[in-house]
């Protein structure tokens, strides 16, 4: 099924990209919570949503969805239109609520997202001593949401460019937009740099604020200390750290209270030609 079809199943109006109405439509899910569309969402995924903040767009970008379509009624302004236009994620806004939606859309054989369930990888003790081929890093200030999304969104470019793909690209640009959002959320200030080297990915994020009293209880989905304001976002559900987990081959937490909090998240590569070799 194409959005073309999707317009018309649920009498939506497209916001942006009549051009991109072609894209074929496997799945749907429906959420308003970013961490949840982050992990669950995959290419040729519908977004479904009463969510209008710039968040979904990166969401959408970073998951390589299909597009988005907001229920309810609900439109986004011009400026997240616009964020839409530079990362060509189709939009449509439907009168539909979301279970009118999901119902009309299953009618026609769109089948729901599988969820995916939390999975350890035990470490295999990858520590590459070779050069780094890219190196990006990002300076995050306490609220600065815009910086989290586009870090990730910036990260994914810059892999796909250096020849990175599928997987490995995804769960590096889940994890950069996580723990991104958890210095944006929790700490003072930090930074988050991004190593890629033939073996593996690293991701090393350092912030200066409180810490993270009891990393364990942290580690357990639906645990959250954030605000209500940030819940609002669509954030704050308690599924950043385990978000990071899922997508990570290790990972490393070190913390101190008053102090701040430095994580370390290595994805492996275990396709050398995974990444595009240098020639000459």
């Amino acid at each position: 099924m194409r959005l073309t079809d999707i317009r018309n199943i649920l009498h939506a109006d497209v916001l942006y990209g009549e051009d991109l109405l072609d894209r074929q439509v496997k799945t749907g899910f429906a959420c308003d919570l970013i961490s949840e569309m982050l992990v669950h969402a995959n290419s040729g995924t519908l977004l479904i949503t009463s969510l209008t903040n710039p968040h979904v767009i990166h969401t959408a970008q970073v998951t390589d969805a299909a597009g988005v379509i907001f229920v309810g009624g609900k439109k986004p302004n011009l400026s997240m239109v616009s964020t839409a236009n530079g990362s060509r994620v189709p939009l449509l806004a439907t009168d539909h609520l979301t279970f009118k939606c999901c119902v009309l859309l299953s009618e026609q054989g769109i089948k729901e997202e599988e969820r995916i369930p939390a999975s350890v990888t035990e470490a295999s003790g990858v520590n590459s001593k070779s050069e780094p081929r890219l190196i990006i890093e990002f300076a995050i200030h306490e609220k600065d949401f815009l910086m989290a999304g586009e870090s990730a969104s910036k990260t994914k470019k810059a892999l796909q460019q250096l020849g990175l793909k599928g997987e490995a690209v995804k769960n590096t640009a889940i994890i950069v937009y996580e723990a991104a959002m958890n210095v944006v959320i929790h700490a003072n200030h930090g930074q988050i740099k991004i190593v890629i080297v033939p073996e593996e990915v690293l991701v090393v994020t350092e912030d200066v604020g409180p810490g993270i009293p009891d990393i364990e209880l942290a580690m357990e989905e639906g645990y959250s200390t954030a605000p209500n304001e940030i819940r609002e976002m669509g954030f704050g559900a308690g599924m950043g750290l385990p978000n990071i987990k899922r997508c990570s081959d290790e990972l490393k937490i070190r913390s101190e209270s008053g102090v701040g909090t430095v994580l370390e998240a290595r994805i492996h590569l275990r396709q050398k030609e995974d990444v595009r070799r240098e020639e000459g």
